[in-house]
């Protein structure tokens, strides 16, 4: 079965279970099914087929949900984009993925004019939004939904058909178009079934932004087993606490500073939390510090990682729930059908708990980047994903992250792993965030300067921070510098944006 499938089978066998929660709105499995079909139709009767290309542009809400899958349906190809985006940056992508119509909200309607006259492939215009306004001809979301047809989409569909087009910048900060097929999408249920126990009766919390990999990951996930999803529109912790309290929500993913955010918002006691059971932290290294305060302060839940990335669709590893309180540190086992290495510089596995690049193998990894067929060669090699992280493997298999390796410092000819530099720091009492760069010396090659967030209310001084680390850390991984800052640039999920700094 595909995610088409799953759709009109939940609609079947759960036609009044809310699929989607966002505020107070509430839309069933049979009504999410009957619109997508309904916005399916309009865009095969204007003339979109299958394999042509669709932007879905939108902060979270449920229009995104509604077209997402209707775009699934007809076999178009969903090039999901992420609102923060400039013209600037989105203009490119549109030519490049020659797309053929876009479903958005009427505020882009500046974007929209510009893009029709730069981007000649680009024929159909569906908004939300539009009531009063001057579209021309233009489609209205409000009006399809209201009058198309609901007739069930029979296009045959294959598992190996491109569905999603997802862009992601890296480290390189030219975005380049993961493309993943309708198989693909089928791994994230089959992982999660298989560390944690996953069923109808559970509630996720989306808060990241829904044009991640996490959106339609999770969306995925809702209608192959019939769960729930909370749509959460802004990553501000009152609202992921508010939305947890009124709508029960049982797991919710994030990244570290995510729930960094929220551990440290004052008045936590007067939200109802206990719903809550799992959350998942990805998307970067994990503090364990952060994972035990969690753990601590929500004493009914449990805190796991997970690791992989867009081009991973997206999970390589997750902590089984049954290890999760002894492999807090970890960011988990191989997921089913993946293969895990760790590789040195030479490109030989390395013995267990040696430090080296994670690669990986299996059904989960990217068809491949759009249109690069030398980015894709880079990454992939002999059927290998290339992952460009430094981590280590245990006895068990439960595999420890590091971090970038081109963010390792390397001081006096010896390696320093930022990720051991802010695990100290962020052990400190009074440090929210804290972050480990290196910076160019004359003499020792690098030196590392830290950059350290205080927690609301308190204050410390460099040379306290300092005399925290010594004693902790080895004297070539002590930070040379300390500088406080109020606060550090953050990725549209909420990653530390460490180039940046």
């Amino acid at each position: 079965m595909i995610v088409r499938d799953y759709l009109e089978k939940q609609a079947r066998e759960r036609p009044t279970k809310p699929a989607i929660l966002f505020k107070e709105e509430k839309i069933t499995f049979f009504d999410l099914n009957t619109l997508s079909n309904r916005i399916a139709n309009r865009l095969l009767n204007v003339g979109v087929k299958k394999g042509d290309r669709v932007v879905l542009l939108f902060q979270n809400c449920p229009e995104f949900c509604v077209a997402y899958f209707a775009i699934l349906k007809i076999g178009a190809i969903a090039v999901v984009l992420d609102f923060r985006l400039s013209p600037a940056e989105m203009e490119p992508i549109f030519q490049e993925a020659e797309v053929s119509a876009i479903i958005t909200d009427v505020r882009q309607k500046g974007f929209i004019d510009r893009a029709l006259k730069t981007v000649p492939t680009l024929q159909h215009v569906i908004v939300t939004g539009s009531e009063g306004e001057d579209i021309r001809d233009w489609h209205s979301y409000e009006e399809i939904i209201l009058k198309e047809s609901s007739e069930k989409i029979s296009i045959p569909l294959q598992e190996g058909d491109e569905s999603l087009y997802l862009y992601t910048s890296g480290t390189t900060g030219r975005p380049k178009g993961v493309v993943l097929t309708n198989d693909h999408l089928t791994y994230f249920p089959e992982t999660k079934h298989h560390a944690e126990l996953i069923s109808e009766r559970d509630t996720y919390g989306l808060a990241l932004p829904i044009s991640h990999i996490v959106g339609p990951a999770v969306l995925n996930l809702m209608v192959e087993c019939g769960l729930s999803v909370v749509v959460i529109d802004e990553m501000k912790p009152k609202k992921i606490l508010d939305a947890i309290q009124s709508h029960r929500v049982t797991h919710l993913p994030g990244t570290p500073s995510i729930f960094q955010l929220i551990l440290n918002i004052p008045h936590w006691k007067q939200y109802d939390c206990s719903s809550l059971r799992v959350i998942s932290m990805m998307g970067t290294v994990v503090p364990e510090q952060l994972m035990k305060e969690l753990g601590e302060r929500y004493s009914h839940l449990q805190p796991v990682q997970g690791y992989g990335s867009t081009e991973t669709s997206p999970l390589l590893t997750l902590t089984h729930l049954k290890d999760a309180p002894r492999k807090m540190a970890s960011a988990g086992k191989a997921a089913p059908r993946v293969e895990l290495k760790i590789i040195g510089q030479d490109g030989k596995e390395v013995e267990v708990g040696q430090i080296g690049e994670i690669i990986a193998r299996g059904p989960q990894i990217m068809k491949g980047y759009f249109k690069d067929p030398e980015a894709t060669a880079k990454k992939i090699k002999n059927g290998w994903y290339y992952t460009g992280d430094l981590g280590r493997l245990d006895e068990e298999g439960y595999l420890y992250v590091l971090g970038r390796a081109d963010d390792m410092i390397i001081s006096g000819g010896l390696n320093v792993y930022p990720s051991e530099v802010e695990t100290v720091l962020l052990n400190h009492p009074k440090v929210q965030e804290a972050v480990a760069v290196g910076i160019p010396d004359a003499k020792r090659g690098q030196v590392i300067r830290a950059i350290v967030v205080l927690k609301h209310g308190e204050t410390a001084t460099r040379r306290e921070i300092l005399s925290f680390c010594k004693g902790r850390l080895a004297s070539f991984k002590m930070p040379r510098q300390v500088e406080l800052k109020d606060s550090l640039p953050k990725s549209s999920i909420g990653k530390i944006a460490k180039r940046q700094l």
